[in-house]
């Protein structure tokens, strides 16, 4: 878990629920924000479904606030795009 991480995610002006998604994502990421969540332990901390928390996935790709790098089954490999985090920190 990266707490640096978890905190610039608090900071995103992004609608809740994709806000939520990202934050049990972080919980899982290191330091660099890579991380290998599978959709269905995200879903569970977030109280969403599987097909919702997808959604908010795509989402976050849309926005270029993550990337997804590879997809297994229920597993896949996050990179959390630590930069664009920071820049809209540094915004505000």
């Amino acid at each position: 878990m990266s707490i640096t991480t978890m905190s610039e995610v608090w900071e995103l002006d992004i609608p809740t629920a994709e806000k939520l998604v990202l934050l049990a994502i972080a919980d899982n990421a290191d330091d660099d924000g890579f991380c290998y969540p599978g959709k269905k332990h995200v879903a569970r901390k977030c109280c969403l479904t599987d097909r919702d928390v997808m959604k908010h996935i795509s989402r976050l790709q849309d926005r270029g606030i993550i990337e997804i790098n590879e997809i297994s089954g229920e597993v896949f490999q996050v990179q959390i795009n630590i930069e664009i985090l920071r820049k809209q920190e540094g915004s505000e």
